[in-house]
């Protein structure tokens, strides 16, 4: 729901607006698991969050030739939030899955307002490399209309993300939420001294909100950008392999 905030986002006084979002509060609500007549293994968690004002429902289905489909469904109980930055999951995952190649926009980062130079094609980096070093941490590395995006050690090891029915946005860096936001009030953070945390940070989502550009001075991304209005109830659903 929450991404760390660009220097556009701080202009626009997001870390005043959104900044709870880093903490939506989420509570296990019902919890089950059970064999699927097709002979895998289904694992369905539900969630409130927001106080109660949103449900989150994650249904993950193994399949018996090893795949994992992930659903998620969003709901809006309470229309009384103004936005969420974005929707999907976050994992982190062993330093040694440095290697990333994806089916998407790129090379470079890019974002549903920042796309326009970045072709689909299929490229391939360091986890590393997928950070864009700002003066300042901030979002960044994520790469869109993604089909495919596969975290390997570069050689048999690894795993791959499929999409099913809506292109993803996708990135992974050597760096936590926490390290690129690290408190509400602009400090002064540099990225030349950000150190590679022990795990990487994948995130997967479906959807995200673009990161303006027209001023840097109260300005939010175009309507059409916006991306996760919460007064759109439910957020389609995510799925993943």
């Amino acid at each position: 729901m929450f991404r760390p905030l660009t220097d556009n986002d701080f202009g626009a006084a997001l870390n005043r607006k959104v900044d709870y979002l880093k903490d939506p509060g989420m509570q296990l609500k019902n919890f089950s698991h059970y064999k699927t007549t097709s002979g895998g293994y289904e694992i369905v968690s539900e969630y409130k969050l927001l106080d109660g004002d949103a449900s989150f429902v994650q249904t993950i289905t193994i399949h018996d030739n090893g795949v994992l489909q992930v659903k998620n469904n969003f709901e809006v109980v309470e229309a009384n939030h103004s936005m969420i930055l974005k929707f999907g999951n976050s994992l982190t995952l062993p330093k040694s899955l440095n290697t990333f190649r994806w089916y998407g926009r790129g090379p470079w980062e890019n974002y549903d307002d920042r796309k326009a130079s970045a072709m689909v094609g299929i490229y391939e980096g360091s986890v590393k490399e997928q950070y864009h070093p700002y003066v300042r941490p901030q979002e960044s590395g994520n790469k869109t209309d993604v089909r495919w995006a596969q975290i390997s050690n570069g050689k048999s090891v690894g795993f791959r993300i499929n999409y099913v029915d809506d292109l993803l946005n996708v990135s992974v860096l050597p760096y936590s939420q926490e390290q690129l936001y690290p408190a509400s009030e602009k400090g002064q953070e540099h990225s030349r001294l950000l150190e590679e945390d022990k795990v990487n940070h994948l995130n997967v989502d479906l959807k995200q909100m673009g990161v303006a550009g027209i001023n840097s001075w109260g300005s939010l991304p175009l309507e059409e950008y916006l991306g996760c209005p919460l007064k759109i109830t439910p957020i389609p659903t995510l799925f993943l392999r």
